[in-house]
């Protein structure tokens, strides 16, 4: 790590800058440091400067819209519903076979994925002994696993609220999306800036006294703890017999 880091910021003050801003073992942007100091002294350019802009001209008539959820507690009971389904598809075990066979070092951009970066750290506790076997510390992992998606459901509504360029629709109305599709440019544009898109727009804030009161219902695995914790088992002692090595 020392002595590539050395290499980085050897490129010069841009690159001393972004060196000094990486974490310990932050080797993705390390990496990706190292290749735009090695592509600068190349080419003269950095890659960015380089790339024409993808819908340059008048070729494309390019329309953005959100879909906008009409519950937002309804919203995020389904993206619990999903992180239970992901689990009973196989995630933990799928991210044990692939921590074990050095295919999700810890510092990768995979290993920090919303519901990989809760599974790894869950395994490697257990695999550690730093947490004990049982329901409650697998319902706490579960409880990670669902909170961080509906954050990052969250942080998409605050995005997309700020964003001008997207038309906001009602998700799951055809008709609105057809209508959108094909009205000319104009009618486009007007609807972007339209009192109605920015009150679609302040509508993505949500029911604030509903979120604080939002309440997430059990995980699968409270209503059928053998056979979660019985996979769950089988994952974390793959995670052992390689010694949690990636």
């Amino acid at each position: 790590w020392a002595a590539a880091l050395a290499t980085v910021r050897a490129r010069g003050p841009e690159f001393e800058r972004r060196a000094a801003g990486l974490s310990e073992n932050d080797w993705y942007r390390l990496s990706r440091a190292a290749e735009i100091a090695l592509d600068l002294e190349a080419t003269g350019a950095p890659p960015a400067a380089r790339q024409a802009p993808l819908l340059a001209g008048d070729r494309f008539d390019v329309r953005c819209c959100f879909l906008a959820p009409p519950d937002r507690a309804a919203l995020f009971h389904a993206i619990d519903a999903r992180c239970d389904a992901m689990l009973e598809a196989g995630l933990l075990d799928e991210v044990a076979a692939l921590r074990t066979a050095g295919r999700l070092p810890a510092a990768s951009t995979a290993a920090r994925a919303i519901g990989y970066r809760q599974a790894l750290d869950y395994l490697e506790r257990r695999a550690a002994g730093d947490l004990e076997a049982g329901l409650e510390g697998y319902v706490d992992f579960v409880r990670a696993f669902r909170t961080a998606s509906r954050n990052y459901a969250s942080d998409q509504l605050k995005w997309y609220r700020r964003d001008a360029a997207f038309a906001v629709l009602p998700a799951g109305d055809a008709a609105a999306l057809e209508a959108l599709v094909d009205m000319d440019r104009a009618s486009y544009e007007a609807l972007l800036a339209s009192d109605a898109q920015a009150a679609a727009h302040e509508g993505l804030r949500g029911d604030a006294k509903q979120m604080r009161t939002f309440a997430s219902r059990p995980c699968a695995a409270e209503a059928d703890p053998a056979s979660h914790l019985t996979r769950a088992e089988a994952a974390v002692a793959r995670v052992v017999a390689t010694g949690g090595d990636a």
